[in-house]
């Protein structure tokens, strides 16, 4: 474990056995006092982990959240209107409209 500086705080850099990593660890105070930046470093990917030791000890990791993976959307509203026959009725006026600012096909 080594003690290096990252911007004002000095942190310590400890080598993850398991992933052959290196993490960054931070005391409570320090995380504390920087924060945002931490926050900063693992949304930028600048960090992947971050460790928040109580007393030398892990206590905390930070880490980037996972994406939220949204449902299927498709027919949300089915059912709550009816689409008319003819919906496509206008489409070539529409389209000469943006095409030319005019409604004349």
């Amino acid at each position: 474990m080594a003690t290096v500086f990252h911007g004002m705080v000095a942190v310590q850099k400890r080598r993850s056995i398991k992933k052959g990593i290196v993490m960054l660890t931070v005391n409570m105070l320090q995380a504390k006092t920087s924060l945002s930046r931490l926050v900063e470093d693992i949304q930028q990917g600048r960090k992947r982990e971050i460790i928040i030791a109580r007393n030398g000890k892990p206590a905390a990791r930070l880490v980037p959240l996972r994406r939220a993976v949204r449902g299927k959307r498709l027919g949300v509203a089915k059912g709550q209107f009816e689409v008319p026959a003819d919906i496509d009725r206008h489409n070539d006026e529409v389209s000469a409209l943006f095409r030319h600012g005019d409604a004349k096909p």
